[in-house]
C-alpha cells in the first residue's frame, strides 16, 4: 500500500512537471564535432604515446567540447589584429586546461606526448607546454576554434557544443541474471519480448529525460516467472505480482519511468514541503 501511495504521488508530481510551459531559453548550440574516426585515431597515434588509454583520449576530448569559452580566448590570442598585440600559439588559456588535465591526471599526463618530447628535467610545469600543443592541434582537427577574418576579427565564436549525437542509448531491464524463486533453479534469464513489440518509454533518470527507451522483460525457462524492470510475476501456482526492493527502476505511469536518484530527489523534495508547511 505504501508503495502504491509513493508511485502515486511521484506519478502525479512528474505529470505536473511535464505539464509545465517551458520558459527557459535555449542557449544556441554547435554540433559535436563531426570528423571520421581515421582522422581522429591518427592524430592520436602521431601525437600521444602508445602507452595512451582510452580513458585519457575521452578525457582529454572532452575536456576540449566542455570549454568552448576558453577556446574562444585561446583562438582571440592566435590572431591579433591590434597594433601590440602578438601571435600566441600556445596561450595563457590553453596552457590553463593542460595544466588542469595533468593534475587530474598524475603520471599519466605523460602518455599525453610521445617518450622523446618528455622533457629531462620534469619541473612542475615541464609539461605544460608540450600537453598545449597537443590540445591545440586537437582543438584544430575537431574544428573547435572561432573563425577569423584574414585581418584577425572574430567572424564566428564557438558556442556550446552538442553531446546529443553521442547520449548513450539507454535499456530498462531487470538487475538480476538468474531465477529467484525459492522454488526453482538459478537458471539464466531469458528476454521474453519480441523485438517488434519492445515499448518504448519516456526514463528520467537522474536530472536528464530519455526519449525512446526499450523496456525488457525477463523469463524463467522452468517456473515461467516473468521477471519485469520493477516487479516480479510468479505464475507457478497462484500469480502474484512482487515489486522488487533492489530495482533500479520504477514505472509510474503508463509510459514513464524513473531512477532511484529521482524518486529519491523528489521523495526529500515532498519531506521539505511538508515540513515547511
Amino acid at each position: 500500500m505504501a508503495l502504491c501511495a509513493l508511485n502515486s504521488r511521484l506519478h502525479v508530481l512528474v505529470v505536473l512537471l511535464f505539464s509545465l510551459p517551458t520558459v527557459v531559453a535555449t542557449p544556441d548550440m554547435q554540433p559535436f564535432p563531426d570528423i571520421t574516426f581515421k582522422i581522429f585515431s591518427d592524430f592520436v597515434s602521431q601525437n600521444f604515446s602508445s602507452q595512451v588509454s582510452l580513458a585519457t583520449v575521452l578525457l582529454v576530448l572532452f575536456s576540449l567540447t566542455e570549454n568552448p569559452d576558453l577556446l574562444n580566448l585561446h583562438g582571440r590570442q592566435q590572431n591579433p589584429y591590434i597594433q601590440g598585440e602578438r601571435k600566441e600559439t600556445s596561450s595563457g588559456w590553453i596552457k590553463i586546461l593542460a595544466r588542469a588535465l595533468e593534475d587530474q591526471l598524475g603520471s599519466d599526463a605523460r602518455t599525453l606526448v610521445k617518450h622523446k618530447e618528455i622533457p629531462q628535467d620534469l619541473k612542475d610545469d615541464a609539461l605544460v607546454t608540450p600537453i598545449a600543443i597537443k590540445l591545440d592541434g586537437m582543438a584544430s582537427i575537431l574544428k573547435l576554434k572561432p573563425l577569423f577574418s584574414k585581418s584577425g576579427k572574430i567572424k564566428h565564436r564557438l558556442t556550446t557544443i552538442s553531446h546529443h549525437k553521442i547520449v548513450a542509448v539507454h535499456v530498462i531491464c531487470l538487475a538480476s541474471i538468474e531465477c529467484e524463486d525459492i522454488n526453482c533453479q538459478p537458471l539464466a534469464l531469458h528476454q521474453n519480448t519480441r523485438l517488434w513489440n519492445i515499448p518504448k518509454v519516456t526514463l528520467i533518470k537522474g536530472t536528464i529525460i530519455y526519449k525512446q527507451v526499450y523496456v525488457l522483460t525477463e523469463k524463467c525457462s522452468l517456473c515461467d516467472a516473468n521477471y519485469h524492470a520493477d516487479h516480479l510475476n510468479q505464475t507457478s501456482g497462484r500469480k502474484n505480482r512482487l515489486y522488487l526492493n533492489s530495482a533500479k527502476y520504477m514505472k509510474i505511469g503508463q509510459t514513464i519511468w524513473i531512477d532511484q536518484s529521482f524518486s529519491t530527489a523528489v521523495v526529500n523534495s515532498m519531506c521539505f514541503i511538508s515540513c515547511i508547511y
